[in-house]
């Protein structure tokens, strides 16, 4: 798997919404908020260099759970708008398929 800088991400944000005026942007990456603190830094960054843009993400359930309650609120306040998750199996059988 391949990880990019915070730089990276915030440049990438910056040129879709500055360039391609884009106004809301899709982290389809279900590990995007598996490194909170990293995430956080993006957020702040974002905010930082003036780029007002909605958020969407997909992670996964147990990656959510961790989530400090601060992540959230800053998350509400930043421009993240959605989550989506996928439902996970509750038959073992098909666990193991």
């Amino acid at each position: 798997m391949r990880h990019h800088s915070i730089e990276h991400i915030v440049h990438d944000v910056s040129v879709l919404h500055h360039k391609y005026g884009a106004d809301c942007i899709t982290f389809a990456d279900e590990g995007f908020l598996l490194n909170e603190e990293k995430f956080i830094h993006i957020l702040e960054e974002i905010k930082r260099e003036g780029i007002s843009v909605k958020y969407r993400a997909s992670s996964r359930i147990d990656i959510l759970q961790r989530l400090k309650p601060e992540t959230w609120d800053l998350m509400k306040k930043n421009g993240v708008i959605a989550i989506g998750t996928a439902p996970e199996s509750g038959s073992q059988r098909m666990l193991d398929y």
